[in-house]
This record gives structure tokens, C-alpha cells and sequence, in this order.
């Protein structure tokens, strides 16, 4: 049986099934992580499962905890197409919910490989889409990111400030869109130790954090 239709299998109705694609899903984690990743990935993308709603909700959370769990494989260029993958999917994903799960896979491995350059500059990019839904994505993303790597976002404290800016006081902004980056905000803000680091957010911040 091909990897992913154990993932599938993961969902079916009957209890006999189910319990046996787990039994055989737990082996595959232990010896064969990569291969599962990849099934995983290519289940999780629109662009390669573009008509299976259901395991695309399904398998990213997976592949999640699979990162978590066993880590991120130690092919360069196999870790440099995952990425790639995974922020075409933010962007090619018509559902919020999935692009939802899909950037918590993204943060969980910008936790482990800090070795990420495109990530920033694609979020940002993506702040400025004309879907309400892709941005709330991206401001979530960039939320997510300064919880895990908030040490590493300090030197983009500028562009950051006027990113969130831009939202918090938009009259054109969408509600969701606003509350994203006020969201965004206090995750980083969190993470400045210094009064020097702290002092480009003094305007936008509540009075109570002044």
C-alpha cells in the first residue's frame, strides 16, 4: 500500500481499516520519516491533491507533528523543495482553514532550520494581496514566526513597525485583517527585551503598554 493511501486510510469509517492504517502509519514514522514527509507534503498541497478536501485538512496536521517529533531530513536540497512547496500552498489554497494548518507547518520548521530567507520577504509579500483571507494568512504566519524565532525578527523591527502599522490604522482594511496584525504585533512585541527595541512600537501600542 502507497504511503499516502495509508494517510487516507487514517479516515475511513470502518474501525478495522482505520485501526490497521495506523498500526502501519506508526511503523513507516519509525523507519521511514522521509518517505512519510513526502507523502505527507504531497497530500497537504493543492497543487499536488487539488481535489481531496479532506486529507488536505487532514494531512498537515500530521506532517506538523511528524516535524516536531522526528525533526526536518537532512537533505538540503529536500528541505529547500519543502519550503517551496509549502509557501506555493499559502498562496494556491482556496480554503483558510487548510492555509491555516499549512502555516503552522511552516512555523514549526522556521523553528527548526533558521535558515529560511525567503520566508520573511514572502509573508510580507503576501500581507499586500488583495484576498483579506491571504493576508490574515500571512499576519498569522509572521504571529507564529515571532513566537518561535522572535530573537531573529528583532532586526526587521522597522519594516515590521510600519507593517503593522499600515493595518492597525487602515480605514480600508478588513476587520480580521486588523485584528491579525494586532495579533502579529503583541507576538513580537513579547519578544523585545530592550526599551531601545521596544520604543519604534511606543505609537501603535495601548496606552497600558506605553
Amino acid at each position: 500500500m502507497l504511503h499516502t493511501d495509508v494517510i487516507r486510510a487514517l479516515l475511513s469509517n470502518d474501525n478495522a481499516v482505520r485501526h490497521q492504517a495506523e498500526s502501519t502509519y506508526t511503523q513507516i514514522k519509525a523507519r521511514q520519516p522521509v518517505e512519510l514527509a513526502t507523502a505527507l507534503l504531497t497530500l497537504t498541497s493543492v497543487q499536488t491533491n487539488p481535489s481531496d478536501v479532506e486529507t488536505r485538512t487532514f494531512a498537515p496536521v500530521l506532517l506538523r507533528r511528524l516535524v516536531e517529533t522526528e525533526g526536518l531530513p537532512n537533505d538540503a536540497a529536500y528541505r529547500a523543495q519543502m519550503k517551496a512547496q509549502l509557501l506555493a500552498t499559502l498562496v494556491q489554497e482556496s480554503q483558510p482553514s487548510i492555509r491555516r494548518k499549512v502555516s503552522h507547518v511552516v512555523a514549526q520548521i522556521a523553528r527548526q532550520d533558521a535558515s529560511w530567507p525567503e520566508l520573511l520577504p514572502s509573508m510580507v509579500h503576501l500581507t499586500q494581496s488583495p484576498d483579506a483571507s491571504i493576508q490574515v494568512t500571512a499576519l498569522d504566519v509572521l504571529a507564529m514566526l515571532a513566537e518561535y524565532t522572535g530573537a531573529t525578527l528583532k532586526v526587521h523591527h522597522e519594516q515590521l513597525t510600519h507593517l503593522f502599522t499600515s493595518f492597525i490604522s487602515s480605514s480600508t482594511a478588513s476587520k480580521a485583517s486588523r485584528v491579525a496584525a494586532w495579533k502579529a504585533l503583541s507576538a513580537f512585541v513579547l519578544h523585545l527585551e530592550s526599551n531601545d527595541a521596544l520604543q519604534p512600537f511606543s505609537q501603535i501600542l495601548p496606552p497600558f503598554l506605553q
